[in-house]
């Protein structure tokens, strides 16, 4: 009997101990992460707040401001809710998921009219340009645009660049001379040649672009003044 017992009580001591035994630790995920610099180029009087799958990315953004940060993710939930709201009365004026790239960098654009916003959001390439030369692209921002020509250094047929570009397209990144940028730039409707009369947009002494640098140039209202166009210089 007493040997049936010592069993019996050996027997327990081995399934309790079994039953405590923990089980293995979850592990960490692997966070991922891209910068994203947010710019306003929505022509209201309200400034706008950034959510980036729900949680405050900017505050309060000004037309004509941009600021980035970092936005992170759990690796394979790339698909972030991007979501731009009233900075006065809260009130979503825009949103959208976008699929992003571990350590790529990116610009995120609200721009469009109060009553059709549209919000895109545009890869950078960070590849360097030709030596001494600048590397740009243009992206059209301007509603009441439609489809644009583009001069750069001059305004003859041989100096435009760029042929009809859509309204919320961008071109592909070019290399061209510094001088290019800081000559006479215009802008027309597609099609129409230049003219001081009719042109979207003349500027010339622009001192914003220097060699070796990467640009996005941004066609979009006016910042003191939002019936007429302005060009913005985005640097990369």
């Amino acid at each position: 009997m007493k040997k049936i017992l010592t069993i019996l009580i050996i027997g327990l001591f081995i399934a309790s101990c079994g039953s405590d035994k923990t089980s293995d630790p979850k592990p960490e995920p692997v966070m991922e992460q891209a910068e994203l610099t947010a710019f306003n180029f929505l022509p209201v009087a309200y400034g706008l707040d950034w959510h980036v799958n729900n949680e405050t990315f900017k505050s309060n953004q000004a037309y004509g401001n941009g600021s980035g940060a970092t936005v992170e993710w759990e690796k394979g939930s790339n698909s972030l809710k991007l979501e731009v709201k009233n900075t006065e009365n809260k009130t979503t004026v825009i949103t959208d998921n976008h699929s992003f790239v571990d350590q790529k960098e990116y610009i995120g654009v609200v721009f469009g009219t109060s009553g059709e916003p549209e919000l895109e959001v545009l890869e950078k390439d960070m590849t360097p340009p030709a030596s001494g030369k600048v590397r740009v692209r243009f992206f059209n921002a301007l509603d009441s645009a439609g489809a644009i020509d583009i001069y750069l250094g001059g305004e003859t047929a041989d100096y435009k660049k760029v042929s009809n570009l859509a309204y919320k397209a961008s071109t592909a990144y070019m290399d061209v001379e510094v001088s290019a940028l800081s000559g006479l730039v215009v802008y027309t409707s597609t099609g129409v040649l230049p003219d001081d009369q009719t042109d979207i947009l003349r500027y010339s002494g622009n001192q914003s672009s220097a060699a070796d640098k990467i640009y996005t140039h941004l066609l979009a209202p006016k910042l003191d003044d939002f019936s007429k166009a302005g060009i913005f210089i985005l640097n990369h």
